[in-house]
Formats: structure tokens, C-alpha cells, sequence
């Protein structure tokens, strides 16, 4: 149930910022000098109210249920709503013909809430900022760089049972262009250990007491996990929607052959329960980045900065039988949809598809309960693994965990053996003889038995018919078929796109003769640059030679690998906006 009602509002913004999904600059007109007397004094703001959530209720379900191998991490439920611009708030006009519409959105006792958007679409002259109640708070700007093909879109938690919406708009913009519809607010009760330092003092401490996970679980920045930072700056949090509630995972960002920046995740096909293909089941997911803790033992206040992108498209996943508890295969690719940005430090993983089980001290990096970024290790990891039965030696068996472990909200998170490359994802497993037997904020023993889905299992997945580029791994993580078995990681590109495709007419690269003894070369006219980068990797991944040009014009510009060993080698060209990566043979 809603109401409308007018709300006293003094605006009483700070100065701070929170970084939050992919952006442009800027502050709201509020809070811009030339505007701040005109919105300085009290003023009338629409606020919608929706019925909360009884919280408590939740929480207590969550205690009280018997939790299964396969469960997820409930953080959140969803409040169905209909509200939209301009009809949920109100216009002020300035002298210069500029108009700022403003509108609150209100669920009383929630702790944090989440707007997803069945209709989101801004034309240029708009920008589009959240806040919360005391300002603290401000996600923004969007604008239409923002804008996703489908229309589906969601912002990451806001502090409090309050948001503050406001569009900015220039003057001759058709404000009847914009596009604005949300169909659900979620309210919060887990994984909001970063809001507390929004929070008002009086409240600010119960943030982090709320979905916190097992004591025994480590902090990701700790010794342990301070030794493997690539592979924790692969690792994120997911929450996404389903069925009425909001729930936590985790994945792993993935490097491909071509090493071209493609932004892949790969987490758990069970996080994703019906199967789904579609892209706008994924449309509104919500990758957090470094959710985690500045130092080892930081037990409060805030974690450390969000950085979020949101929605991603289907690539390929397993089938998964929610009425089962057997699993063969348990993986889900997706690509974000938009790149992570450079500020963000994020990287693309490296992978392994041996059969063979790692010796020595192999990793993972988790959110388990929604909780900010944990680590765990072991030395104990067999090829032998099967998931309740399921089809033998389809997963990397953990037992044990020396260090840390994990729990709801860890599916789908990576295993790392000891040369830091990714080997698997989280399935699931069970506690055996835990040494730390103190329970999280849900009532729940961590687990120091896990069992992770075969990444070479998953490579060409034979065990689902017809087979195709949308059930295996291979289709994309070697799109050129050169055989790789393994890679190293590579930081994220930080480009608006994936890849920049070159104009075939005005840009054309030839990387030639191919077998070749060695001397090869590059023919190519980049004209949205006035120099090109060649780089040059071996089949896993090994940067082996690179070249900085000092034109964009390469005419049988030549590469000599002739001190290179047999074998494929990808060349990839930059330059301004644009990179092509293209295949070779050297054969002697």
C-alpha cells in the first residue's frame, strides 16, 4: 500500500559523495552555489510512501529454517510499487530556463533501500542524482551514458528508509523524452555494513551488526590475502533479484584468450535458479567491487568505498534442477554491461583447465552472508569431488579449509590454485569437525568442507544437449580456438565498450604471414589515433614483446619473434579508442 503526501523538507546536504555505478561527474543543482538560495529555504517535496516490511520477521525465518547445501543468501525483500516521473514529483523552474524535478520515496524502519527500474531512459541534458536523508549519501550523476538498451536498470543501497531523488534538466530538453518507471523498492536487512558511516550517530552501529558473517571467517585484505591481490580484485558481491526477495553471491571476473578487456563474470548456475537465458534476468543485477576491508583487523565503520556496476547479458551456463540436490556442472558466464572503470582497480583472472589437482596452498575470495570480502585457503583440494552424489569427479573437493571457510552468499566464488589462476566455482559442501563452531548472524556454522565446479569440467560441457556456445565455457574464454589450457590475469580496460571494433573501411589490420618463421608484420590505419601500441602474448596469457609506435599509420611495420618458441601467439593493436587482437603461428 502507498500514499502520497508533502513532505517538509529542509535540504541540508554535505559535501561527500559515495562512488557508486558507472558515472559522469557533477553535483545536483541543490547544491550548486549559483542555485543553493533557491533551495536554501523549506521547501515542499512530494513523498511516496510505501508500507514496510516487517524485518524482523524476515530475520527470524531466516534463523529458524533449515538450511540446505544449495541455499542463497537473502538480504532483502522487494516492494512492489508504481512510480514514475514526473507523476511522483514536483518541478522547480529556474531564471534560466533550467528545471530541476524532485521526489522522496519512503519506507518507515527500513535500514537501506534499492530502486530497480522496469523503465530507465534519459535524453542529453539530464542528469539524475539519489541521496539519502541526511545528504551524506549521493549517488550520480546519470545521465544518458547510463541509458541500457533494454530499459531495465537498478542503483546500488541507499542508507535509511528514505531516497531523494532528483533530475537536473537543461533548459530545451523534452522533458517528455525521459523515461522513468520503478516496479520495485527493495528494503534491506543484510549486507549493509558499508552504509554505517551515512548513518546518523544514534543509529550508525547497527549497520555493522546486521549480516555479518561467521567469526571465524578473514578479512580478504589480511596477510593470507593481501599475498593474491589480482585475484582478489577479481572477486565481487552480487545481489540480485528474484522471486520477491533480494539475494548475495559472489563471482569472479575472467580474462579471455584475446585479452581484449572483455568484462566476463563467472559465478553459480544455482545462484540463478530457473534456468534462465534471457538477458533481462541480469538486466538489474548489482556488481559491488572491493567490498571490503581497509585492514586486517578493521571491526567497524565503514569498509571501504562501494564501486558497482549494473546489469550484465547471458553468455552460457549449466542446467540446474532445483528439485535435485545432485549437481554435475554449476557455472553461469555473464558480461557486464558496461566496463569496469580504471579508478576501481578491478581485474580480469587469470584460469587453469588442467585435470590435475593443485599441489600447495591454493585460494578463494567470498562474500559469504552478503558480508564484505572474506579469504580462505587450503592445501587439501582432490580431483575425486562429486556434489551429493552427482556425477563423479565433476568438482574440486576442499576438505579442509586450514583457513577461513564460507557461507550463504559464497556461491559461486572462485577457487585459485597456487599460481593464483581460477580452477573453479563454488557449489557448495558442508561443515565436518569445525573447529570454530560459532554461528553468524543467521545461526549458521561457516563451512569448512566446499566443493567447486570444474572449471575443464565446464570448458566444453558435455553432460547438457544440444550442446552450444550457450552451454560451455570455451565459445568465449577462447573465442579463437587457439587451444590455451591456461592464462594469467589482466587489470580491467576502464573503456566505455568492451572492445572497440575497427571501421573496416578506414581501419584495416593485417598481421601477416601466418604460419611464420618469426619475422611477421603488421599492416594497419588507425585513424582515430596518432600512435599505436603492439603487444604481443604467448598461449598463456605471458606478455612476450611490446611495441610503442610512434604513428597510427603501419605499413609492414615489423615484429621480429624469431627468438620465440613454436606455438600460437595473439598480437594485439591499440590505438586511440580502438584494439583488435589477431592470431598467430610461428612454426620453424
Amino acid at each position: 500500500m502507498k500514499k502520497i503526501v508533502y513532505s517538509l523538507l529542509l535540504l541540508t546536504f554535505f559535501n561527500t559523495q559515495s562512488i557508486a555505478q558507472v558515472r559522469q561527474s557533477g553535483i545536483p543543482f541543490t547544491l550548486n552555489d549559483a542555485y543553493r538560495s533557491i533551495f536554501s529555504s523549506e521547501t515542499y517535496i512530494p513523498q511516496t510512501e510505501y508500507s514496510a516490511p516487517d524485518l524482523n520477521k524476515l530475520m527470524k525465518e531466516d534463523l529458524s529454517r533449515v538450511h540446505g547445501p544449495l541455499d542463497n543468501k537473502r538480504i532483502g525483500v522487494a516492494i512492489p510499487v508504481d512510480f514514475s516521473f514526473p507523476s511522483a514529483g514536483s518541478f522547480t523552474t529556474l531564471n534560466d530556463g533550467r528545471q530541476v524535478w524532485r521526489a522522496q520515496i519512503n519506507v518507515n524502519g527500513a535500514l537501506a533501500l534499492g530502486l530497480y527500474y522496469d523503465k530507465f531512459s534519459l535524453p542529453d541534458g539530464v542528469k539524475y542524482y539519489l541521496s539519502n536523508t541526511n545528504g551524506k549519501q549521493l549517488l550520480g550523476a546519470y545521465t544518458s551514458a547510463s541509458n541500457p538498451d533494454d530499459g531495465l536498470w537498478a542503483n546500488e543501497k541507499v542508507q535509511g528508509g528514505q531516497i531523494n531523488l532528483e533530475m537536473d534538466i537543461e533548459a530545451g530538453v523534452d522533458v517528455s523524452q525521459i523515461s522513468m518507471h520503478i516496479n520495485n523498492v527493495a528494503s534491506f536487512y543484510a549486507s549493509i555494513s558499508y552504509l554505517q558511516t551515512y548513518a546518523p550517530d544514534s543509529v550508525s552501529a547497527i549497520y555493522w551488526a546486521y549480516g555479518i558473517s561467521s567469526p571465524c571467517e578473514i578479512n580478504a585484505i589480511c596477510p593470507i590475502g593481501a599475498a593474491y591481490p589480482d585475484q582478489r580484485h577479481a572477486s565481487v558481491h552480487i545481489e540480485y533479484y528474484k522471486t520477491g526477495y533480494i539475494y548475495a553471491g559472489s563471482g569472479t571476473m575472467m580474462n579471455n584468450v584475446r585479452q581484449d578487456g572483455t568484462p566476463y563474470l563467472l559465478t553459480a548456475s544455482h545462484v540463478e535458479a530457473t534456468n534462465s537465458t534471457l538477458n533481462s534476468t541480469f538486466s538489474t543485477w548489482v556488481f559491488y567491487f572491493n567490498y571490503e576491508t581497509p585492514t586486517c583487523t578493521y571491526t567497524g565503520g565503514r569498509p571501504d568505498s562501494t564501486q558497482t556496476v549494473s546489469g550484465a547479458t547471458f553468455k552460457a551456463r549449466s542446467s540446474y534442477d532445483s528439485a535435485s540436490t545432485q549437481i554435475v556442472g554449476d557455472f553461469l558466464l555473464l558480461q557486464l554491461r558496461t566496463q569496469v572503470p580504471t579508478s576501481y582497480g578491478a581485474y580480469l583472472s587469470g584460469w587453469d583447465i588442467s585435470t590435475t589437482a593443485p599441489t600447495g596452498t591454493s585460494i578463494g575470495f567470498h562474500h559469504p552472508s552478503g558480508d564484505v570480502k572474506k579469504v580462505s585457503t587450503t592445501t587439501s583440494v582432490n580431483a575425486t569431488g562429486d556434489f551429493n552424489g552427482g556425477q563423479a569427479n565433476s568438482h574440486w573437493e576442499v576438505k579442509p579449509f586450514q583457513n577461513g571457510g564460507f557461507e550463504e552468499g559464497s556461491s559461486g566464488s572462485g577457487l585459485f590454485n597456487p599460481s593464483g589462476r581460477l580452477i573453479g566455482d563454488l557449489t557448495g559442501g558442508n561443515s565436518q569437525n569445525e573447529a570454530c563452531t560459532t554461528v553468524n548472524s543467521s545461526g549458521v556454522v561457516m563451512n569448512n568442507h566446499g566443493e567447486y565446479s570444474k572449471l575443464n569440467l565446464n570448458w566444453l560441457y558435455v553432460y547438457q544437449t544440444p550442446s552450444s556456445a550457450a552451454t560451455r565455457l570455451k565459445d568465449w574464454l577462447d573465442p579463437d580456438l587457439t587451444g590455451a589450457t591456461q592464462i594469467d590475469a589482466i587489470p580491467t580496460t576502464g573503456s566505455n565498450t568492451a572492445v572497440s571494433q575497427l571501421n573496416t573501411t578506414n581501419n584495416t589490420v593485417a598481421v601477416f604471414p601466418s604460419p611464420s618463421t618469426g619475422m611477421v608484420y603488421v599492416n594497419g590505419n588507425f585513424s582515430n589515433a596518432t600512435s599505436a601500441k603492439i603487444e604481443v602474448f604467448n598461449i598463456i596469457g605471458n606478455k612476450v614483446l611490446e611495441v610503442q609506435t610512434s604513428s597510427s599509420l603501419l605499413n609492414n611495420y615489423p615484429l621480429d619473434l624469431t627468438a620465440m618458441a613454436p606455438g600460437a601467439y595473439l598480437v594485439r593493436i591499440s590505438a586511440g579508442t580502438s584494439m583488435i587482437t589477431k592470431k598467430v603461428l610461428i612454426a620453424k
